[in-house]
């Protein structure tokens, strides 16, 4: 596990002084079976941080929930947003934190503009799974006008019975990876929503609050108008971070990134 898995192993054997706690929820087998859900908790000085996991690896569903949990532990101590703020083991962050700040900044772009987000035709054995297990669930995906070698999609599953919807996003340089990825971010909420598994919410998250929702989905197109560079790309910027301040993570396995959206080109 260690050779797979260096966070998860790290934080087990700091899970004294981080006051770990780990979480594997059982819905994959009631409603997607063959995929894996992990929460961490840990605290440090008084600060509270959780993160999710999903995979199809019951290891790497863990090692991601251990990794975005020291995110926002990170986050929260030195008091910066998450977006585009990305940590891993094993393997340099630094494309997933740029997708991220990329995603959020075409979303908000669409969110401010009223452009519509066009109708992606994928074709995702995952979400063909999904609506033999539910019958009564919908995916639909997305697709943001972003360059062309960039593929921002947003994921939808509906219960089309309880007007429940959930919502993913991701973006990545090949359509079926973002699918992939925005369909795995939706899933679990989807669960969630679907089932009578519990979790402890001070609030509901950002994209599944009502006003959100609609807001987004007055923007879904049923055709393919997509149209390629109508948003201008972004420049990013690299910011360094510095975990002086965090000893506790001194010896930990953690390579970080951190981006921003610098300008309009």
């Amino acid at each position: 596990m260690a050779n797979h898995t260096p966070l998860a192993s790290w934080l087990y054997s700091k899970r004294t002084e981080l006051n770990a706690r780990f979480r594997e929820f059982n819905w994959p087998s009631k409603i997607f079976p063959g995929v894996f859900d992990f929460e961490t908790k840990i605290s440090w000085k008084g600060i509270e941080a959780n993160g999710r996991g999903v995979d199809s690896s019951r290891e790497i569903a863990l090692e991601k929930s251990v990794a975005e949990a020291i995110e926002r532990l990170i986050c929260l101590t030195l008091g910066f947003d998450s977006v585009g703020f990305a940590i891993a083991g094993s393997h340099d962050p630094s494309q997933h934190a740029k997708h991220e700040c990329l995603e959020r900044f075409f979303l908000n772009e669409h969110l401010k503009k009223g452009t519509s987000l066009h109708i992606a035709n994928v074709d995702f054995p995952e979400a063909k799974k999904l609506k033999m297990l539910v019958p009564t669930a919908e995916v639909s995906f997305y697709r943001m006008n972003t360059p062309k070698n960039l593929f921002g999609i947003a994921c939808r599953i509906h219960l089309a019975d309880s007007k429940k919807t959930s919502l993913g996003f991701a973006l990545s340089e090949t359509l079926d990876h973002a699918a992939r990825r925005s369909f795995f971010e939706a899933l679990p909420s989807f669960a969630w929503l679907a089932s009578d598994e519990k979790l402890e919410l001070n609030e509901l998250p950002w994209h599944l609050k009502t006003a959100f929702i609609e807001r987004l989905e007055s923007l879904f197109a049923e055709n393919d108008g997509f149209q390629a560079d109508q948003m201008k790309s972004p420049s990013l910027w690299s910011i360094e971070l510095d975990l002086a301040s965090l000893p506790i993570f001194e010896g930990a396995p953690i390579h970080t990134a951190r981006y921003q959206i610098a300008s309009l080109e």
